[in-house]
């Protein structure tokens, strides 16, 4: 009240704004207060709910990324490489006769995932169906008769995914013996199971097989625990038939929740996430749920409303405390503030009257009312203000410099944005276009990806003069733009620009024009070559992602086109072809290879060539087919037992694996048989075959004897230790092995395919006594001969 006392004339600027600041922190004190007393509840309980609902979805993405998609992706890598078959598995249309080092290598590469994926992961099983054959990381290999198939029918896999007329499905939580074969007494643990038919386009009832990956329910559990470990007891997952799939207390396992009311709602609801208030076990609780699209699983968690909006009531007094509070320090604060800044206010305005030329009379009026206020005046206030206002322009210029010079930034995190999906508000993205200056409103809007080929081709260029380049090619894309058709291109890694276009039209010859210049310009300017292609057209600039992907798939066709400059949509028709190149190309150029007609590989290479360019096979067909070329080439190396002389040539996958285009790749296949032709051609005239040949016709018509390397030397006319040499060059084993090896063979196709004893099969093949004979079989093959004959005839019957 002192104040006031002292400026009784209401008249007065200082005691107008004093009253001013005291009215406006009342008004705004009650308005804000009474507002926030009466909505401030639901808002904050609202927003509890939103974090809420977001911490479940996170710990939903968590469970789908650590554990759904890695099992998907792993059953993906079995699938390629039953595809590639790099590391020799046993294939579901193989004969189990003669593959079972390749069943071996299936289980140990079974083993292998396992292992490598332990965290998640617990067992994998393949089913073949044409062999009934299980082979499993923890079973092993099973052939499934009639002895042993009640046991591991307990796999009930198996039958679920038998009938179904689906490509998938997951087996929800149940106890599973560790030990089949005793069922009753082996310990049981909770397993999921992830069933999914090969080949992958088929289903349960028209595959091939089985791929089957366990996973220990304790890991959804653990996960959730650690995602959220304040949450933890209350959090849960159950099934899209109420079932609990996943929960803290193992007891409750399995335990169908479909008489709940509030499981009702959830499993009625068409949201994929949510909230509700209902009655859990006689407690008021907020239940919040988020849906896995993939699987139709539900996370729920279930906290009390009483722990759930504890702090909702406190905070409610804690407001009005801090209204009455404020009312008063604002009175205060108002008062100080008035006084404060009253005469460099003044001053202000006495300095925009002597920017107009009113100096003097500001100069009076100044120095009156510093006089009535009793505030001293300052000498350097005005020029502090000056300062100030100098200080602001120089504020406001390098702030317009800063935003000039993060263009390039901004412009690149809009486009990478808007390329991977990142920005999803329309305003937002016309808002960062207005700050870099770019006007995109255009009807239509397309992505391309330009990759510059070969990496061969700019393997001499430093990262300095890589970026140059890419920037170069980025200038020169965007300088195409015109009132009808706009680019914004970006750098990408892996030697690729990315490029938003806009257009009023959806016609495609002027871009491929342009790209065509831009492939002349990048050979001429930078000696290197390019590939462009163009996603399909949309309407709306946030969904230009989709045809970013579209150009990441017409990419893999530039293998087939080298020299088309740009790849348009159409061409992903070719990815939904079923159609495949004739069998009978494959086997015409297996039998030219076989009989060296090199003239004819050439004509069968041509016509591949020509089939890729103008068919409408798939690029991933066409990749196997010409995986398929190469494996032929090296099957035909490997039983002829050539060896290259130059070591560049000795590994051809790797060859294989950095041609660039399919010219070069046909090219190169007819090099490659020219070569080893030849090779065969001239190493079969050499005399050493000659005698080889002579040696091993002797060995042959004479193997029930006891031959020895002396009778087989004279026989040719050469030295024992001449011969030895030879054989072992040519053979790649020295003679005793080769006799041997010879033996075994011939005793194998007797026992096979005549009803011969064995002890007449031992006199057949010149070994001195049956028990020795049997010796030295079951040490090589791990049987005796009739164990043997009999496992053979099994397999027979069981096919």
């Amino acid at each position: 009240m002192k104040i006031f006392n002292r400026f009784p004339n209401l008249d007065s600027i200082f005691n107008k704004m004093i009253l001013s600041y005291i009215i406006i922190v009342l008004f705004i004190t009650l308005v804000l207060g009474g507002t926030f007393y009466f909505y401030f509840t639901a808002s904050y309980n609202e927003a509890v709910e939103n974090v809420h609902l977001k911490m479940l979805e996170q710990v939903k993405n968590t469970l789908n990324t650590k554990i759904i998609e890695t099992v998907e992706s792993n059953y993906m890598i079995l699938v390629h490489e039953f595809i590639s078959n790099t590391n020799d598995l046993f294939g579901f249309h193989d004969d189990v006769s003669g593959n079972h080092t390749k069943i071996l290598q299936t289980y140990n590469y079974l083993k292998k995932i396992v292992s490598n994926n332990s965290t998640v992961i617990s067992n994998i099983h393949i089913y073949y169906k044409k062999q009934k054959i299980l082979i499993s990381s923890s079973l092993g290999v099973k052939y499934l008769n009639e002895t042993n198939w009640p046991y591991y029918m307990n796999q009930d896999w198996i039958n679920e995914m038998s009938g179904k007329n689906t490509s998938h499905i997951w087996l929800e939580t149940r106890k599973v013996p560790l030990n089949l074969e005793r069922p009753d007494t082996s310990l049981k643990i909770n397993l999921l199971t992830y069933v999914r038919s090969y080949p992958v386009i088929s289903t349960g009832i028209n595959s091939d097989g089985f791929i089957a990956i366990d996973i220990n329910e304790s890991i959804f559990s653990d996960l959730i625990k650690m995602s959220a470990p304040s949450e933890y007891t209350n959090t849960f997952i159950i099934s899209g038939t109420g079932e609990i799939i996943s929960h803290p207390e193992k007891d409750m396992l399995n335990e169908c929740l479909n008489d709940q009311k509030y499981i009702e709602h959830i499993l009625d609801s068409r949201m994929l996430y949510g909230s509700t208030v209902d009655e859990v076990n006689g407690v008021k609780s907020m239940i919040s749920y988020t849906s896995f699209p993939d699987t139709g699983w539900i996370l729920i968690n279930i906290t009390p409303l009483s722990q759930f909006y504890e702090k909702t009531a406190s905070l409610t007094r804690m407001l009005v405390i801090l209204c009455l509070m404020s009312i008063i320090i604002g009175t205060v604060i108002a008062s100080l503030i008035t006084k404060n800044l009253y005469n460099p206010l003044k001053l202000l305005l006495d300095k925009i009257r002597s920017l107009i030329g009113n100096v003097n009379a500001g100069i009076k009026r100044s120095r009156q009312l510093v006089i009535n206020t009793g505030i001293q005046h300052k000498a350097n206030e005005f020029k502090i203000i000056d300062n100030a206002i100098d200080n602001l322009y120089l504020t406001i210029d390098d702030l317009t410099k800063t935003l000039k010079n993060n263009i390039p930034i901004i412009k690149y995190n809009l486009i990478m944005g808007l390329l991977h999906n990142q920005i999803i508000n329309v305003n937002e993205a016309r808002e960062k276009f207005r700050l870099i200056n770019i006007d995109m409103d255009f009807p239509y809007y397309a992505a391309m990806t330009i990759e510059i080929e070969s990496l061969r081709d700019i393997s001499y260029l430093s990262v300095e003069n890589m970026h140059f380049l890419k920037y170069n090619l980025i200038d020169e894309t965007e300088k195409n733009s015109n009132d009808s058709l706009k680019f914004i291109a970006v750098d990408l890694p892996d030697f690729r620009i990315g490029v938003i276009v806009g257009a009023t039209t959806t016609d495609e010859k002027e871009i491929g024009k342009i790209v065509s210049n831009l492939s002349s310009y990048a050979y001429n300017s930078f000696y290197v070559t390019i590939t462009a292609a163009l996603g399909r057209w949309v309407d709306n600039i946030l969904n230009v992602h989709n045809s970013f992907n579209d150009t990441k798939t017409l990419l893999k066709y530039r293998f087939f086109y080298p020299h088309v400059p740009l790849l348009h949509a159409d061409t992903l028709e070719r990815e939904n072809c079923q159609e495949h190149i004739p069998p009978g190309l494959i086997m015409k150029f297996q039998e030219s290879l076989k009989l060296q007609n090199i003239n004819r590989i050439k004509e069968l290479m041509d016509k591949f060539r020509s089939l890729c360019s103008k068919g409408g096979y798939s690029a991933d067909h066409l990749n196997q087919v010409m995986f398929e070329f190469v494996n032929i080439v090296s099957r035909y190396i490997r039983d002829m037992k050539y060896q290259f002389k130059d070591i560049e040539k000795k590994d051809i996958y790797a060859v294989f694996k950095n041609i660039n285009n399919v010219n070069e790749f046909c090219d190169w296949i007819v090099e490659l048989a020219r070569s080893v032709i030849n090779g065969l051609n001239e190493r079969a005239e050499s005399q050493n075959a000659i005698l080889i040949n002579e040696a091993k016709r002797y060995i042959y018509n004479n193997i029930k004897k006891d031959i020895s390397l002396d009778e087989v030397a004279e026989h040719i006319n050469i030295s024992p230790a001449y011969l030895s040499k030879l054989f072992k060059e040519n053979t790649g084993v020295n003679f005793v092995t080769y006799v041997k090896e010879l033996k075994f063979e011939l005793a194998m196709d007797i026992l096979l395919n005549s009803d011969l004893t064995i002890q007449q099969i031992a006199h057949e093949v010149g070994f001195n006594t049956p028990a020795y004979f049997i010796q030295q079989f079951k040490a090589r093959y791990g049987y005796t001969p009739n164990s043997f004959r009999k496992q053979k005839s099994f397999l027979e019957t069981e096919q």
